[in-house]
């Protein structure tokens, strides 16, 4: 069955953008779509949070869609977490409110910014993989979400100024071996995710990046698939073009089976 399991409506200010994206879903014979909105972070005010003190009422618009396409599409519950240590308790409090079928971990810009410097790409990946090290080493997620997103300029210049340093995973690789086995000892999954690849339709932009992908199968890992939709038409996106891809597909298809 095919799944997308990272997709944004912005459930609590579009609340009818479920449906499309339930419709969506089953245009592209998706089985099971996973709604991820964000959590309520506090120090983040992004269109596509859910407000604070309404996770609960999100989790209710969740499963009201899952009843109203039950034998369509399986429309499940989940939520994108921004871990960082000094939100432990915001994140408990975002998990406390209901039951979520996918925790996604992820570590945006936000967490690290400085209004009084330009960040480099390679510091803001080091932040951003320390933080998900840490993250891995908690039971809070189910997956990990566009592990080295850091790879490209989408992080809105105008807003998160950063420089172009030369970023390499190999600088990072002793890094990504502790996420992995921490990834593993806790069973969790990795996403692919073509968020960035869908806007030049080149697989080579997706995320995780071959080698780390290799690199991720040499440790056991088990993948998902998430489009990271924040649209009803990136629903589903390059789905078709990673199942025939020879290094992304082999993985997506067995979890696809499952």
């Amino acid at each position: 069955m095919r799944k997308d399991y990272h997709t944004h409506p912005q459930l609590m200010r579009v609340p009818d953008r479920i449906d499309r994206y339930a419709a969506r879903a089953q245009e592209l014979n998706i089985g099971a779509l996973c709604i991820t909105d964000h959590m309520p972070l506090s120090i983040s005010s992004a269109a596509d949070r859910i407000p604070k003190g309404q996770v609960g009422e999100y989790i209710r618009r969740v499963n009201d869609a899952r009843e109203r396409f039950d034998g369509v599409v399986d429309i499940r519950c989940g939520i994108e977490l921004d871990y960082h240590p000094d939100f432990a308790g915001e994140i408990e409090d975002a998990l406390a409110a209901g039951e979520f079928h996918h925790r996604l971990a992820s570590s945006h810009m936000h967490l690290f910014y400085d209004p009084t410097r330009e960040i480099s790409w390679s510091t803001f990946a080091g932040l951003a993989l320390e933080n998900l090290c840490r993250a891995t080493e908690t039971n809070y997620f189910t997956a990990v979400a566009h592990l080295d997103m850091f790879r490209w300029a989408f992080t809105k210049p105008e807003r998160f100024p950063m420089r172009e340093d030369g970023y390499n995973w190999q600088d990072f690789e002793d890094l990504y071996r502790e996420i992995f086995r921490n990834m593993k000892d806790r069973g969790l999954l990795l996403e692919i995710n073509p968020h960035f690849a869908e806007k030049t339709m080149d697989l080579g932009r997706c995320y995780p990046e071959r080698p780390l992908l290799d690199l991720a199968k040499s440790y056991g890992i088990s993948f998902c698939y998430g489009s990271d939709a924040h649209g009803t038409d990136s629903v589903g996106a390059m789905l078709t073009e990673l199942e025939a891809d020879p290094d992304y597909g082999p993985a997506l298809q067995t979890w696809e089976r499952s």
